[in-house]
Protein backbone atom coordinates (compact mmCIF):
# COMPACT_ATOMS: atom_id res chain seq x y z
CA UNK A 1 0.00 0.00 0.00
CA UNK A 2 1.21 3.42 -0.89
CA UNK A 3 2.27 5.21 2.30
CA UNK A 4 3.42 8.65 1.21
CA UNK A 5 3.70 10.79 -1.90
CA UNK A 6 5.46 14.13 -1.69
CA UNK A 7 5.40 16.55 -4.61
CA UNK A 8 6.61 20.03 -5.39
CA UNK A 9 4.91 21.78 -8.25
CA UNK A 10 6.77 24.35 -10.36
CA UNK A 11 4.78 26.71 -12.57
CA UNK A 12 6.02 28.56 -15.62
CA UNK A 13 5.00 32.08 -16.55
CA UNK A 14 1.67 30.61 -17.65
CA UNK A 15 0.47 30.75 -14.04
CA UNK A 16 0.95 34.49 -13.76
CA UNK A 17 -0.68 34.92 -17.15
CA UNK A 18 -3.75 33.15 -15.78
CA UNK A 19 -3.89 35.47 -12.78
CA UNK A 20 -3.71 38.53 -15.00
CA UNK A 21 -6.46 37.20 -17.25
CA UNK A 22 -8.98 37.09 -14.40
CA UNK A 23 -9.11 40.88 -14.55
CA UNK A 24 -9.28 41.05 -18.30
CA UNK A 25 -12.33 39.35 -19.81
CA UNK A 26 -12.14 40.56 -23.38
CA UNK A 27 -12.17 37.86 -26.01
CA UNK A 28 -8.73 38.65 -27.38
CA UNK A 29 -7.07 38.13 -24.00
CA UNK A 30 -8.81 34.80 -23.44
CA UNK A 31 -7.87 33.52 -26.89
CA UNK A 32 -4.27 34.55 -26.30
CA UNK A 33 -4.21 32.74 -22.96
CA UNK A 34 -5.64 29.51 -24.35
CA UNK A 35 -2.82 29.29 -26.87
CA UNK A 36 -0.04 29.53 -24.27
CA UNK A 37 2.45 26.68 -23.99
CA UNK A 38 3.49 25.70 -20.49
CA UNK A 39 5.37 23.11 -18.47
CA UNK A 40 4.72 21.52 -15.06
CA UNK A 41 7.43 19.57 -13.24
CA UNK A 42 7.52 17.95 -9.82
CA UNK A 43 9.62 15.41 -7.89
CA UNK A 44 7.89 12.30 -6.48
CA UNK A 45 8.61 10.20 -3.38
CA UNK A 46 6.70 6.96 -2.73
CA UNK A 47 6.73 3.63 -0.94
CA UNK A 48 5.13 0.36 -2.10
CA UNK A 49 5.46 -3.22 -0.80
CA UNK A 50 6.91 -4.24 -4.17
CA UNK A 51 9.39 -1.37 -4.36
CA UNK A 52 10.14 -0.19 -0.81
CA UNK A 53 11.18 3.49 -1.09
CA UNK A 54 11.30 5.04 -4.53
CA UNK A 55 11.71 8.48 -5.99
CA UNK A 56 11.98 10.39 -9.23
CA UNK A 57 10.27 13.17 -11.11
CA UNK A 58 7.46 13.78 -13.57
CA UNK A 59 6.68 16.57 -15.99
CA UNK A 60 3.89 17.61 -18.31
CA UNK A 61 4.17 19.83 -21.37
CA UNK A 62 1.00 21.35 -22.85
CA UNK A 63 1.27 23.02 -26.24
CA UNK A 64 -0.55 23.87 -29.45
CA UNK A 65 0.85 22.56 -32.73
CA UNK A 66 -0.67 25.54 -34.53
CA UNK A 67 -1.58 28.54 -32.38
CA UNK A 68 -3.99 29.76 -35.07
CA UNK A 69 -6.03 26.57 -34.68
CA UNK A 70 -8.89 27.50 -32.30
CA UNK A 71 -10.64 24.10 -32.49
CA UNK A 72 -7.96 21.56 -31.57
CA UNK A 73 -7.42 21.10 -27.82
CA UNK A 74 -3.92 21.47 -26.46
CA UNK A 75 -1.53 18.65 -27.23
CA UNK A 76 0.20 17.06 -24.27
CA UNK A 77 3.43 15.17 -23.66
CA UNK A 78 4.30 13.75 -20.26
CA UNK A 79 7.59 12.32 -19.04
CA UNK A 80 8.35 10.47 -15.85
CA UNK A 81 11.32 8.65 -14.37
CA UNK A 82 11.63 6.82 -11.05
CA UNK A 83 14.04 4.47 -9.27
CA UNK A 84 13.37 2.28 -6.22
CA UNK A 85 15.28 0.58 -3.42
CA UNK A 86 14.62 -2.74 -5.16
CA UNK A 87 16.58 -1.48 -8.20
CA UNK A 88 13.43 -1.01 -10.24
CA UNK A 89 13.27 1.52 -13.06
CA UNK A 90 10.27 3.31 -14.56
CA UNK A 91 10.67 5.50 -17.65
CA UNK A 92 7.52 6.56 -19.48
CA UNK A 93 6.49 9.11 -22.07
CA UNK A 94 2.74 9.18 -22.89
CA UNK A 95 1.47 11.73 -25.41
CA UNK A 96 -1.69 13.08 -27.07
CA UNK A 97 -1.47 15.23 -30.21
CA UNK A 98 -4.23 17.19 -32.00
CA UNK A 99 -3.84 19.22 -35.18
CA UNK A 100 -5.63 20.69 -38.23
CA UNK A 101 -8.78 21.64 -36.31
CA UNK A 102 -8.85 18.25 -34.58
CA UNK A 103 -9.13 16.38 -37.87
CA UNK A 104 -5.99 14.44 -36.92
CA UNK A 105 -5.33 12.78 -33.57
CA UNK A 106 -2.33 10.76 -32.42
CA UNK A 107 -1.73 9.31 -28.98
CA UNK A 108 0.28 6.58 -27.34
CA UNK A 109 3.21 5.80 -25.06
CA UNK A 110 6.90 4.98 -25.20
CA UNK A 111 8.32 3.44 -22.06
CA UNK A 112 10.77 1.14 -20.36
CA UNK A 113 9.91 -0.65 -17.10
CA UNK A 114 11.81 -2.86 -14.73
CA UNK A 115 9.13 -3.47 -12.16
CA UNK A 116 7.44 -5.92 -9.77
CA UNK A 117 3.84 -7.15 -9.99
CA UNK A 118 1.59 -9.42 -7.98
CA UNK A 119 0.12 -12.42 -9.80
CA UNK A 120 -3.07 -14.02 -8.49
CA UNK A 121 -3.45 -16.59 -11.23
CA UNK A 122 -5.30 -16.46 -14.50
CA UNK A 123 -8.33 -18.21 -15.91
CA UNK A 124 -8.84 -21.62 -14.30
CA UNK A 125 -5.71 -21.05 -12.17
CA UNK A 126 -7.09 -18.12 -10.20
CA UNK A 127 -6.05 -17.90 -6.54
CA UNK A 128 -6.27 -15.53 -3.57
CA UNK A 129 -2.56 -15.95 -2.84
CA UNK A 130 -0.31 -13.40 -4.55
CA UNK A 131 2.96 -14.39 -6.20
CA UNK A 132 5.42 -11.55 -6.73
CA UNK A 133 7.34 -11.47 -10.02
CA UNK A 134 9.67 -9.12 -11.88
CA UNK A 135 8.87 -7.87 -15.37
CA UNK A 136 11.49 -6.16 -17.51
CA UNK A 137 9.93 -4.78 -20.69
CA UNK A 138 9.92 -2.10 -23.37
CA UNK A 139 6.58 -0.65 -24.50
CA UNK A 140 5.61 1.13 -27.70
CA UNK A 141 2.00 2.11 -28.32
CA UNK A 142 1.14 4.29 -31.31
CA UNK A 143 -2.36 5.29 -32.42
CA UNK A 144 -3.38 7.55 -35.29
CA UNK A 145 -6.93 8.63 -36.15
CA UNK A 146 -8.46 10.70 -38.95
CA UNK A 147 -11.86 12.37 -38.64
CA UNK A 148 -14.61 11.07 -40.90
CA UNK A 149 -17.56 13.30 -39.95
CA UNK A 150 -19.23 14.67 -36.82
CA UNK A 151 -16.29 13.72 -34.58
CA UNK A 152 -16.24 10.10 -35.80
CA UNK A 153 -12.65 8.96 -36.28
CA UNK A 154 -11.07 5.92 -37.89
CA UNK A 155 -7.46 4.84 -37.74
CA UNK A 156 -4.91 2.24 -36.77
CA UNK A 157 -2.63 1.26 -33.94
CA UNK A 158 0.64 -0.52 -33.30
CA UNK A 159 1.19 -2.15 -29.89
CA UNK A 160 4.55 -3.66 -29.07
CA UNK A 161 5.87 -5.03 -25.78
CA UNK A 162 8.80 -7.35 -25.14
CA UNK A 163 8.85 -9.02 -21.71
CA UNK A 164 11.47 -10.73 -19.61
CA UNK A 165 9.80 -12.31 -16.57
CA UNK A 166 11.22 -13.97 -13.47
CA UNK A 167 9.51 -15.10 -10.28
CA UNK A 168 10.61 -13.85 -6.85
CA UNK A 169 8.88 -16.67 -4.94
CA UNK A 170 7.28 -20.09 -5.53
CA UNK A 171 4.04 -20.16 -7.48
CA UNK A 172 2.49 -20.73 -10.89
CA UNK A 173 4.97 -18.45 -12.68
CA UNK A 174 8.12 -20.43 -13.37
CA UNK A 175 6.36 -23.81 -13.49
CA UNK A 176 5.55 -23.56 -17.22
CA UNK A 177 1.85 -23.85 -16.45
CA UNK A 178 0.87 -20.30 -17.39
CA UNK A 179 1.44 -19.20 -20.99
CA UNK A 180 4.04 -16.44 -21.14
CA UNK A 181 5.54 -17.05 -17.68
CA UNK A 182 9.03 -16.68 -19.14
CA UNK A 183 8.13 -13.54 -21.08
CA UNK A 184 7.92 -13.03 -24.82
CA UNK A 185 7.17 -10.49 -27.52
CA UNK A 186 3.70 -9.23 -28.41
CA UNK A 187 3.36 -7.16 -31.58
CA UNK A 188 0.09 -6.42 -33.30
CA UNK A 189 -1.62 -4.00 -35.65
CA UNK A 190 -5.20 -2.97 -35.00
CA UNK A 191 -8.11 -0.86 -36.25
CA UNK A 192 -9.84 1.85 -34.22
CA UNK A 193 -13.23 3.51 -34.65
CA UNK A 194 -14.30 6.16 -32.18
CA UNK A 195 -16.43 9.22 -31.62
CA UNK A 196 -15.33 11.92 -29.20
CA UNK A 197 -18.09 14.40 -28.29
CA UNK A 198 -16.63 15.45 -24.94
CA UNK A 199 -16.58 19.17 -24.29
CA UNK A 200 -13.13 18.88 -22.68
CA UNK A 201 -10.49 16.21 -23.19
CA UNK A 202 -9.01 16.50 -19.68
CA UNK A 203 -12.14 17.12 -17.58
CA UNK A 204 -15.40 16.51 -19.50
CA UNK A 205 -18.55 18.07 -18.06
CA UNK A 206 -20.88 16.79 -20.75
CA UNK A 207 -20.81 14.63 -23.84
CA UNK A 208 -19.68 11.10 -24.58
CA UNK A 209 -16.75 9.05 -25.86
CA UNK A 210 -17.05 5.77 -27.80
CA UNK A 211 -14.11 3.62 -28.92
CA UNK A 212 -14.11 0.24 -30.66
CA UNK A 213 -10.83 -1.62 -31.21
CA UNK A 214 -9.95 -4.84 -33.00
CA UNK A 215 -6.35 -5.86 -32.45
CA UNK A 216 -4.78 -9.18 -33.59
CA UNK A 217 -1.33 -10.47 -32.54
CA UNK A 218 -0.12 -13.34 -34.71
CA UNK A 219 3.12 -15.21 -35.25
CA UNK A 220 5.73 -14.81 -36.64
CA UNK A 221 5.82 -11.08 -35.76
CA UNK A 222 4.47 -11.92 -32.28
CA UNK A 223 5.43 -14.85 -30.06
CA UNK A 224 1.74 -15.51 -29.37
CA UNK A 225 -1.49 -15.91 -31.34
CA UNK A 226 -4.48 -14.03 -29.98
CA UNK A 227 -7.07 -11.46 -30.99
CA UNK A 228 -8.30 -8.61 -28.76
CA UNK A 229 -11.59 -6.76 -29.26
CA UNK A 230 -12.43 -3.84 -26.98
CA UNK A 231 -15.36 -1.49 -26.51
CA UNK A 232 -15.15 1.61 -24.32
CA UNK A 233 -18.24 3.77 -23.67
CA UNK A 234 -18.07 6.92 -21.50
CA UNK A 235 -20.89 9.34 -20.67
CA UNK A 236 -20.57 12.68 -18.86
CA UNK A 237 -23.46 14.74 -17.43
CA UNK A 238 -23.49 18.07 -15.56
CA UNK A 239 -25.80 17.69 -12.56
CA UNK A 240 -25.15 21.31 -11.60
CA UNK A 241 -22.62 24.04 -12.29
CA UNK A 242 -20.13 22.39 -9.92
CA UNK A 243 -21.02 18.69 -10.07
CA UNK A 244 -20.31 16.21 -12.89
CA UNK A 245 -21.46 12.60 -13.11
CA UNK A 246 -19.08 10.40 -15.13
CA UNK A 247 -19.78 6.81 -16.19
CA UNK A 248 -17.76 4.20 -18.09
CA UNK A 249 -18.65 0.77 -19.47
CA UNK A 250 -15.65 -1.22 -20.69
CA UNK A 251 -15.55 -4.62 -22.44
CA UNK A 252 -12.35 -6.54 -23.22
CA UNK A 253 -12.69 -9.80 -25.19
CA UNK A 254 -9.58 -11.87 -26.00
CA UNK A 255 -9.62 -15.03 -28.10
CA UNK A 256 -6.86 -17.44 -29.11
CA UNK A 257 -3.85 -18.17 -26.88
CA UNK A 258 -2.80 -14.94 -25.10
CA UNK A 259 0.07 -14.82 -22.58
CA UNK A 260 -1.06 -14.07 -19.03
CA UNK A 261 0.22 -10.47 -19.27
CA UNK A 262 -2.02 -9.79 -22.29
CA UNK A 263 -5.23 -11.20 -20.84
CA UNK A 264 -8.22 -9.02 -19.99
CA UNK A 265 -7.60 -7.58 -16.52
CA UNK A 266 -9.25 -5.71 -13.68
CA UNK A 267 -7.39 -3.43 -11.28
CA UNK A 268 -4.98 -0.51 -11.42
CA UNK A 269 -5.20 3.27 -11.39
CA UNK A 270 -7.59 3.61 -14.34
CA UNK A 271 -9.81 0.52 -14.43
CA UNK A 272 -11.03 -0.49 -10.97
CA UNK A 273 -8.99 1.46 -8.45
CA UNK A 274 -8.65 -0.39 -5.14
CA UNK A 275 -7.11 -3.55 -6.60
CA UNK A 276 -3.65 -4.53 -7.74
CA UNK A 277 -3.33 -4.26 -11.51
CA UNK A 278 -4.28 -7.67 -12.87
CA UNK A 279 -5.87 -8.83 -9.57
CA UNK A 280 -8.46 -10.60 -11.73
CA UNK A 281 -7.66 -11.73 -15.26
CA UNK A 282 -9.06 -14.08 -17.87
CA UNK A 283 -9.90 -14.14 -21.56
CA UNK A 284 -12.79 -11.70 -21.12
CA UNK A 285 -13.62 -8.84 -18.76
CA UNK A 286 -16.52 -6.47 -18.12
CA UNK A 287 -16.23 -3.27 -16.11
CA UNK A 288 -18.57 -0.49 -15.05
CA UNK A 289 -17.37 2.65 -13.24
CA UNK A 290 -19.33 5.60 -11.93
CA UNK A 291 -17.87 8.77 -10.41
CA UNK A 292 -19.23 12.02 -8.97
CA UNK A 293 -16.86 14.99 -9.41
CA UNK A 294 -17.41 18.25 -7.56
CA UNK A 295 -15.68 21.61 -7.46
CA UNK A 296 -15.32 22.59 -3.79
CA UNK A 297 -13.26 25.72 -3.31
CA UNK A 298 -11.20 27.64 -5.85
CA UNK A 299 -8.71 25.11 -7.30
CA UNK A 300 -9.79 22.25 -5.03
CA UNK A 301 -12.28 19.51 -5.80
CA UNK A 302 -13.41 16.11 -4.56
CA UNK A 303 -14.69 12.88 -6.08
CA UNK A 304 -16.47 9.71 -4.98
CA UNK A 305 -16.46 6.60 -7.15
CA UNK A 306 -17.54 2.97 -7.35
CA UNK A 307 -16.78 0.20 -9.83
CA UNK A 308 -18.02 -3.31 -10.57
CA UNK A 309 -16.19 -5.88 -12.68
CA UNK A 310 -16.34 -9.45 -13.91
CA UNK A 311 -13.98 -11.84 -15.71
CA UNK A 312 -14.71 -15.10 -17.52
CA UNK A 313 -13.09 -17.60 -19.90
CA UNK A 314 -16.02 -17.36 -22.34
CA UNK A 315 -18.28 -14.34 -22.71
CA UNK A 316 -21.26 -16.63 -22.03
CA UNK A 317 -19.80 -17.46 -18.60
CA UNK A 318 -20.15 -13.99 -17.05
CA UNK A 319 -22.12 -14.38 -13.82
CA UNK A 320 -23.54 -11.93 -11.30
CA UNK A 321 -22.17 -13.93 -8.36
CA UNK A 322 -18.64 -13.48 -9.76
CA UNK A 323 -18.88 -9.68 -9.80
CA UNK A 324 -16.27 -7.86 -7.70
CA UNK A 325 -16.68 -4.35 -6.29
CA UNK A 326 -14.35 -1.49 -5.43
CA UNK A 327 -14.78 2.14 -4.56
CA UNK A 328 -13.31 5.19 -2.90
CA UNK A 329 -12.92 8.94 -2.84
CA UNK A 330 -10.32 11.51 -3.73
CA UNK A 331 -9.15 15.09 -3.86
CA UNK A 332 -8.35 17.23 -6.88
CA UNK A 333 -6.16 20.27 -7.43
CA UNK A 334 -6.62 22.20 -10.68
CA UNK A 335 -3.29 22.75 -12.38
CA UNK A 336 -4.78 24.65 -15.33
CA UNK A 337 -8.05 26.54 -14.82
CA UNK A 338 -8.72 27.09 -18.51
CA UNK A 339 -8.58 23.40 -19.43
CA UNK A 340 -9.40 22.03 -15.96
CA UNK A 341 -6.37 19.75 -15.92
CA UNK A 342 -6.24 18.13 -12.48
CA UNK A 343 -3.70 16.68 -10.13
CA UNK A 344 -5.49 13.75 -8.46
CA UNK A 345 -5.06 11.85 -5.22
CA UNK A 346 -7.47 8.95 -4.71
CA UNK A 347 -7.97 6.41 -1.97
CA UNK A 348 -9.74 3.23 -3.07
CA UNK A 349 -10.53 -0.14 -1.51
CA UNK A 350 -11.89 -3.56 -2.43
CA UNK A 351 -12.55 -6.65 -0.30
CA UNK A 352 -8.87 -7.63 -0.16
CA UNK A 353 -6.86 -4.49 -0.87
CA UNK A 354 -6.71 -0.72 -0.42
CA UNK A 355 -4.40 1.83 -1.95
CA UNK A 356 -3.64 5.48 -2.75
CA UNK A 357 -3.27 6.72 -6.33
CA UNK A 358 -1.46 9.91 -7.30
CA UNK A 359 -1.23 11.09 -10.90
CA UNK A 360 -2.27 13.78 -13.42
CA UNK A 361 -5.66 13.66 -15.12
CA UNK A 362 -8.83 11.72 -14.41
CA UNK A 363 -9.13 7.94 -14.41
CA UNK A 364 -11.58 8.07 -17.34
Amino acid sequence: MLIIIVFLLSFTKHSSAQARSSNDRNEEAVDSLEQKNYLFAFPVLFRLPETRWGGGFASLFNFHINKKDKISPASQVQFGAAYTQNNQILLYLPFSLFWKERQHVAYGEVGYYRYSYNFFGAGDFGTNQAQNYDANFFRLRLNYLRELKNRWYIGGRIWYEDYEISSNEPGLIGEQIIRGDEGGRVLGFGLILNQDKRDNVFFPRKGHFIELVSHPDFTPISDFNFWRNRADFRLYSSLSKKVVWANQFFVDLVSGSPPFFSMAMLGGQRRMRGMFEGRYRDRNALLFQSELRADIYKRFGAVAFISAGNVAFQSSEFAVNKTVLAGGAGLRFVLDKEKHLNLRLDFAASRDHRDFYFTIGEAF
